[in-house]
């Protein structure tokens, strides 16, 4: 991304700042467009009966991570375990009935054997299926590919919350066409990381000529 013009330049479109930049940690959830309801319904608590888990599939830059902290914030207290580039995986988290992993095709074989092996409720991103893992350790499996998720419809959505957050006040602001939408679509499939960068240089296209 190159580098942000000057704030009044921003004003002089209605907004804050770039939309479409990356977010804090405590921004995401105030960002996120995601349904997870059928997901945790899925899930339940650890007193229904049997063993179930949650994996969310697909390539990079598609919103797995997303999607799979939105659905753990359906049980505070319990963290997403994720793989760090600079540290690796860390130490997992306490034993619990749930088990939130990001990036578990990372995971050996063993590591992820025992991960799972004392929980009753697990929910994974992962760029593999790791279906068969999961049921011969006795799960029941409800696979989510999350490139089904993002289409224009989708990605609407996401633009309009991104511009509230990010809306000076009343009063228009710079927003993508439909047709804009679908061709972003056409051109990433469902990267989402790669249509925000795309948008992202869009509006700083708006804001250096302002």
């Amino acid at each position: 991304m190159s580098l942000s013009p000057p704030p009044l330049a921003f004003a002089a479109l209605n907004l804050r700042r770039n939309p479409f930049g990356s977010v804090r940690p405590d921004e995401e959830a105030g960002l996120v467009v995601v349904d997870v309801g059928r997901w945790a319904s899925f899930l339940g608590d650890s007193s229904s009966p049997g063993r179930r888990a949650i994996q969310i599939l697909g390539p990079p830059g598609a919103g797995k991570s997303t999607h799979l902290r939105a659905l753990a914030r359906r049980w505070p207290g319990h963290p997403v375990w994720a793989w760090s580039a600079d540290h690796g995986w860390p130490a997992p988290p306490a034993a619990g009935p749930h088990l939130f992993v990001d990036d578990a095709h990372l995971l050996s074989r063993g590591a992820f054997a025992r991960a799972v092996s004392s929980r009753r409720r697990v929910a994974l991103a992962t760029q593999r299926c790791l279906e068969q893992r999961l049921e011969r350790r006795g799960f029941d499996v409800r696979t989510v590919p999350v490139t089904a998720l993002v289409d224009p419809a989708h990605l609407d959505a996401v633009v309009q919350r991104r511009l509230v957050a990010a809306r000076r006040g009343p009063g228009p602001v710079p927003r993508p066409d439909r047709a804009h939408l679908e061709s972003l679509v056409r051109r990433h499939g469902p990267d989402l990381r790669a249509i925000l960068d795309d948008l992202y240089r869009w509006i700083q296209r708006f804001a250096e000529a302002a």
